[in-house]
């Protein structure tokens, strides 16, 4: 199965890439920065859609605009952060085969590292595993 990392250059994108990688996934793994090995900017719509091929059974859209550039840059931060994920979203459909697509967000969105702990305690967190438990 081919998967599509976008944010592929950050710390967890970077973690994910190398532990995909390393379980034989072929890889799309792409940032606007290296060490990633596609390069391009997200917030490009056509850059965007291209990512997105019949091949790719998978999207993890980890690429973003953290709390401080968004707040610096509203409009920067709604093209990264809304625009270009409203494009991934439309490229999956418009494949046809409707690829997985995970999105990751930061801890900001549970209110610090407590709340989180509470939620993660009454989930499980093995995602990796459900999503891909036929190609482990």
């Amino acid at each position: 199965m081919r998967i599509l990392v976008t944010g592929a250059a950050g710390y967890i994108g970077s973690a994910l890439s190398r532990f995909l990688a390393a379980r034989g996934f072929d890889l799309i793994a792409t940032d606007q920065s290296p060490p990633a090995p596609v390069i391009g900017n997200i917030a490009y719509p056509q850059f965007a859609r291209s990512l997105v091929t019949a091949e790719v059974g998978a999207v993890f859209h980890l690429a973003s605009l953290v709390s401080g550039g968004a707040e610096q840059n509203f409009e920067l931060g709604t093209k990264v952060n809304l625009d270009a994920t409203r494009d991934l979203l439309e490229a999956c459909r418009l494949a046809g085969h409707r690829p997985k697509f995970i999105f990751a967000s930061s801890i900001a969105v549970y209110s610090g590292a407590e709340s989180f702990q509470a939620w993660s305690n009454r989930h499980d967190l093995n995602t990796l595993q459900l999503l891909f438990a036929d190609n482990a």
